[in-house]
């Protein structure tokens, strides 16, 4: 039994970790977009906060200009906001929080409290 597992778990392994040739990568779409977002301030960094963090369609994201957000925004409840930005190829790596993080990056071009 204790090798049934073992070769199972083997199994998965190898064949999880294999990309299928055919299998294709979404490339990221760069273009300005306007969507509804939430933002959520999760702390000061100083406090292991990651202070503004963006959800797009379920995704947090960070900001590569987020002195954007006035610190009047600063609250425990999520704000909904329309929010116009480009996501950026390039992750941003922060160590905000427990361990070290790497955030899809977004550049906000202007964004309305709902």
């Amino acid at each position: 039994m204790k090798y049934f597992f073992s070769i199972l778990i083997l199994a998965s392994i190898f064949f999880n970790s294999c990309k299928k040739e055919n299998e294709i990568e979404k490339p990221i779409d760069t273009s300005v977009q306007t969507k509804n977002a939430i933002l959520d301030f999760t702390g000061y960094y100083a406090t292991d906060g990651c202070e503004f963090v963006v959800e797009i369609e379920s995704i947090r994201c960070k900001a590569t200009n987020e002195e954007i957000f006035p610190d009047s925004l600063i609250s425990a409840e999520d704000i909904n906001i329309i929010i116009k930005y480009q996501r950026e190829i390039e992750k941003i790596n922060n160590n905000c929080g427990d361990t070290p993080q790497a955030w899809n990056a977004i550049t906000i071009h202007s964004f309305e409290i709902q």
